[in-house]
């Protein structure tokens, strides 16, 4: 067993009052939060049939077409804020993906990009969100399979920290189950990894051992304080692996966060948001020391950003240049830490066709991940005592 858990402490299962071992026939402090899966709810049996029970190889994933991840995937909008900012592939959010969803055309056309820049849809929301993605899936395939996207992450269900083994694995049942739905629709669909105790990360690691997904997707934004334990787990997730899918990471700005998960696992893209923070006259600066500073500006003149009309008589930035230096410096960023890990920085080219056991080996290297909401939410790292 990797180092990694030599200091493991599972959180509590027995209850101090009744001393149960979290079994399903003990119903102390149910809690009523959106999405929870609990015995004494009238529909438990329907929900817990619809994912097919809690384990997780009742689902699977299937080989994909092919898939480009630039190195950093920035979010863009229909605001002025995200205007010329293309990549080969760049990402929507799930409240963007939406609005374009009511113009009836693809999402490359509703948001004005070049045929040859591919759409990453990442529904990275509040949890009622994603409760509402979950009790109108027909609604949410609908929407998608309009816009055309090249790909999509599976939305992540929370696993908070203090909630029962089984509200956690019916959340990772949930956001498999929702890729498997994506997949038998034709959409290129990715798995969102997240877990929450130990025995979660072996199963989800013998998960993908069996598929072998070209690529998955993590969140790192919501890992907070726990992020040193967290980034040891998932070395040893990646150590379990032979086959490793290609990591899409969210919720990661420059600076030595960004360098330790370059470290860890080297073939990896990012999904860069610094669309609200440059809107709002502020851009993010990396100091000497690796950490970050923001810089704020005084609010420009107004312009119509959305005519290409710029403020007038400023000295001041306007938001979408604020965007594209962030954007540059975070690129820059990374350029250097993959070249301190030996690889060059090009963007990676995904063949999720089938392979034959001879050359599965040489399959590249990689993860997804996603940005997330709250940063209560927990995807590991509580095994660990610092």
């Amino acid at each position: 067993m990797s180092s990694a858990w030599a200091a493991e402490q599972q959180l509590p299962l027995q209850h101090p009052a009744c001393g149960c071992l979290g079994s399903l026939g003990c119903l102390h402090d149910v809690s009523r939060a959106m999405g929870q899966l609990s015995p004494d709810q009238s529909d438990f049996d329907t929900r817990f049939l619809e994912v097919g029970g809690l384990d997780l190889d009742t689902v699977g994933v299937r080989p994909q077409g092919r898939l480009l991840l630039s190195p950093v995937m920035p979010v863009v909008d229909e605001t002025g804020t995200s205007r010329g900012v293309h990549r080969p592939m760049v990402a929507v959010l799930l409240d963007q993906m939406w609005r374009s969803a009511r113009d009836g055309i693809t999402l490359s056309r509703s948001l004005g990009l070049p045929a040859n820049v591919g759409t990453l849809v990442a529904p990275f929301a509040r949890d009622e969100d994603l409760e509402a993605l979950w009790q109108d899936r027909p609604k949410f395939l609908r929407a998608l399979l309009g816009l055309r996207p090249s790909a999509v992450i599976g939305p992540s269900y929370s696993t908070w920290v203090g909630h029962s083994w089984l509200e956690q694995r019916y959340a990772m049942k949930r956001s498999l189950e929702v890729v498997r739905i994506f997949q038998d629709q034709g959409l290129f669909a990715i798995p969102h990894l997240a877990w929450g105790r130990r025995r979660d990360a072996e199963d989800l690691g013998d998960w993908l051992a069996r598929n072998e997904p070209a690529v998955a997707a993590v969140d790192a934004q919501c890992v907070g304080p726990i992020f040193d334990a967290w980034l040891a787990e998932l070395a040893w997730l990646r150590d379990q692996l032979h086959t490793r899918p290609a990591l899409i990471v969210g919720g990661i700005r420059s600076g030595l966060r960004l360098q330790r998960i370059v470290s860890v696992w080297p073939e990896c893209s990012f999904i860069y948001n610094g669309v609200r923070l440059a809107a709002s006259h502020r851009q993010l600066r990396l100091r000497s020391d690796g950490r970050l500073t923001i810089v704020r500006y005084g609010r420009a003149p107004m312009g119509d950003l959305s005519l290409g009309l710029m403020p007038q008589d400023s000295q001041e930035p306007s938001p979408d240049l604020l965007y594209r230096r962030s954007l540059h410096e975070f690129e820059r960023s990374l350029a250097r830490c993959r070249g301190r890990s030996g690889l060059p920085p090009n963007s990676v080219l995904i063949d999720g066709d089938p392979v034959s056991p001879a050359t599965r080996g040489q399959r590249r290297d990689g993860i997804v991940a996603s940005i997330s909401a709250p940063d209560r939410k927990s995807v590991g790292g509580r095994w660990h005592v610092r």
